[in-house]
């Protein structure tokens, strides 16, 4: 998939946009800041960056809002889950933190609350309506 198909205002599911150049396939390579650069040479106009407020989301938008002198709309429901207990924690070490809250957590149900977090359909509904929202906005191109 290339950064078109992700970018398109043309919001069909799977819809090709022929676009130069790095693909996010290529991201791993070419790292995410050389992939957003190339968004923002050959892939204009985009007339907003949005982000969760979290630093590494800001460090990966700031060289295409840079290259595009637009500022970064920083929005706390596109961060991720919120994962209560585990939170700072590696996926091998949340074990040994709480076994049987790690295999609840591991089952996947979407109304599972980690203790201290959040659900994933909690996550799914903040992340949809901060999606709805901008898709709503009187812009066509965002980042």
């Amino acid at each position: 998939m290339t950064v078109a198909q992700l970018l398109s205002p043309d919001r069909r599911f799977g819809k090709a946009v022929k676009v130069p150049a790095v693909t996010v396939e290529d991201a791993p390579r070419f790292g995410w800041r050389g992939l957003m650069l190339d968004v923002a040479r050959h892939y204009q106009p985009i007339e907003a960056i949005y982000a969760s407020p979290l630093a590494r989301a800001m460090e990966t938008a700031q060289p295409l809002a840079e290259a595009l002198k637009l500022p970064i709309h920083a929005d706390d429901r596109l961060k991720e889950i919120n994962i209560g207990i585990f939170q700072g924690l590696l996926a091998a070490e949340i074990g040994d933190v709480d076994p049987e809250e790690t295999a609840r957590w591991r089952s996947n149900d979407a109304d599972y609350r980690i203790p201290g977090g959040e659900t994933r359909r909690e996550l799914m509904q903040r992340a949809a309506a901060a999606f709805e929202e901008i898709r709503g906005a009187p812009r066509q191109q965002v980042a």
